[in-house]
């Protein structure tokens, strides 16, 4: 988690300048072809980082954005769980990730992805 825009760009400074740069240039050069983005927190708990389960889901053609937070409603209001949105692209990601400890309660979209996570650091 990070406090602010500003605070990201700092990150992002530190990590490609002076001692860093290196090993950021040789994980760099890895990640050729990878996705990934910046998500910011659009409902529910910002703790759901530690959630075991991430539902990628894009939003479906012809449904609002309101449509899509209400029919996720359910979803979010359990404690532990969060919707999350991309809010800056790194390569190809879903628009939207929902953390939660359990399956949600509620429909999703027919293309959502279902990954369960594990801590690895």
């Amino acid at each position: 988690m990070i406090e602010s825009w500003t605070a990201l760009g700092e990150l992002e400074r530190g990590a490609v300048h002076g001692t860093p740069a290196r090993p950021h240039d040789t994980l760099a050069a890895c990640a050729a072809g990878g996705a990934g983005a910046v998500y910011r927190l659009r409902a529910g708990d910002e703790g759901a980082l530690e959630a075991s389960r991430a539902t990628w889901h894009d939003k479906p053609p012809g449904t609002t954005y309101e449509d899509v937070g209400a029919r996720l409603g359910p979803a979010v209001a359990v404690p532990g769980s969060g919707w999350w949105q991309r809010a800056l692209v790194l390569g190809p990601a879903p628009e939207f990730c929902l953390l939660s400890a359990a399956p949600p309660a509620t429909e999703l979209p027919e293309e959502a992805v279902v990954v369960e996570r594990q801590r690895v650091v």
